[in-house]
């Protein structure tokens, strides 16, 4: 299962406190070209259920709830968040929570996407 609840978010970030770590990265999985056409064949063999979670990562619907939570539980930590923002590949986006994160980013190529 993608790792997309609440839940599921909460403890991971605890767990990678706890290595003493002060920054994360954080990207929305890459399901571009080929490689969810590639994943669904792997998951109807062994894991059919799962199938739905990666269709739905690819909706910007998704994707902009998924934002929302991410910012909401980073705000309960003391991470420093690489690149200053959410990667998404696909889009060439990072999307950001204040307007002051994109400053802090090196000049790119990629467009920045506020979320509130």
């Amino acid at each position: 299962n993608l790792v997309n609840s609440e839940d599921h978010i909460r403890n991971l970030l605890q767990a990678i406190e706890t290595t003493g770590n002060k920054e994360i990265w954080m990207e929305h999985i890459n399901l571009s070209g080929n490689k969810l056409k590639r994943i669904i064949e792997v998951l109807k063999k062994k894991a059919p259920g799962q199938i739905r979670f990666f269709e739905k990562a690819k909706s910007a619907e998704y994707k902009l709830e998924l934002n929302r939570m991410l910012f909401r539980i980073l705000a309960d930590f003391n991470f420093k968040i690489g690149g200053g923002g959410i990667f998404d590949h696909v889009r060439k986006t990072i999307i950001v929570r204040d307007k002051k994160a994109k400053k802090r980013i090196a000049k790119t190529d990629w467009r920045f996407e506020m979320v509130e």
